[in-house]
């Protein structure tokens, strides 16, 4: 982060991990760190694995002084439904969103139970 960096967006151990922004000075803007949106599309299944995030990020460039402001962000949770329909496996990447009827209520609270964990710092 030292040498310029705005933002590094982690992935790996396949369950997600919190932000952090770090805060600039006048020398440097605001800076983050997602350490692992979790798993997008993923056959792993319980602890965790079959949740993603979706992160939303707003950047601002100032051109006058080439400084790159964090001005908004978001998390959207995501869920990895797999079912066997005719013999195949069918994977399906569910946004957790509010009114989404198709998605059952326990999904929906872990869902934001792992928002609440990743935006920990905001």
């Amino acid at each position: 982060m030292a040498n310029g960096v705005d933002f590094v967006l982690g992935s790996h151990p396949h369950v997600v991990q919190p932000l952090q922004v770090i805060k600039g000075d006048n020398r440097q803007s605001d800076r983050g760190v997602v350490y692992s949106l979790g798993n997008f599309l993923s056959n792993q299944q319980g602890d965790w694995k079959d949740y993603g995030i979706i992160l939303d990020l707003l950047l601002e460039k100032n051109r006058s002084n080439q400084k790159i402001t964090l001005k908004e962000i978001n998390a959207i949770p995501t869920y990895v439904k797999n079912v066997w329909e005719k013999g195949k496996k069918i994977v399906e990447i569910i946004p957790i969103v509010q009114g989404n009827k198709n998605i059952q209520k326990q999904i929906v609270n872990r869902g934001n139970e792992l928002v609440q964990h990743v935006m920990i710092d905001q």
